[in-house]
């Protein structure tokens, strides 16, 4: 709080702090544990915005800079991996070097504000099952 109304400051320092204690905690009981990074987020609203753009998909895309929130990610990802844990990156299942896509591989990526469509939910489970070394 600052001056009585709620803020966002230091939100990182305990969200890290907050995630490491709970990898903390699950570690002499879990196994094998497993942080899943943040994902991207459109700017656009998935299945409006392709609605709308027909002709025009790729202004349904939003910039990788404008998407990824690459130092939250980076401090999850060195959370996860100071205190034990595996980190996945989802990233590269979202976007290019330079751009987020609203659709990929003919599939929906977004279908309502930031809720991935249901076809690429499913593909993403493959990814995930790859990336965690599931048959």
């Amino acid at each position: 709080m600052v001056d009585g109304k709620p803020t966002t400051d230091g939100i990182e320092t305990a969200w890290a702090s907050g995630l490491g204690k709970v990898i903390d905690r699950l570690g002499p009981v879990g196994g094998r544990i497993v942080v899943l990074g943040d994902m991207a987020y459109p700017t656009e609203p998935g299945i409006d915005c392709l609605t709308e753009h027909k002709s025009d998909i790729q202004a349904c895309g939003t910039t990788r800079d404008e998407a990824v929130l690459t130092s939250f990610n980076e401090l999850e990802r060195q959370t996860a991996e100071a205190h034990g844990a595996e980190y996945i990156d989802p990233i590269p299942w979202f976007c290019t070097a330079t751009e987020c896509p609203p659709v990929i591989g003919g599939l929906t990526v977004h279908r309502v504000g930031l809720h991935i469509g249901e076809n690429y939910a499913v593909w993403l489970s493959v990814a995930l099952g790859s990336a965690l070394g599931v048959p």
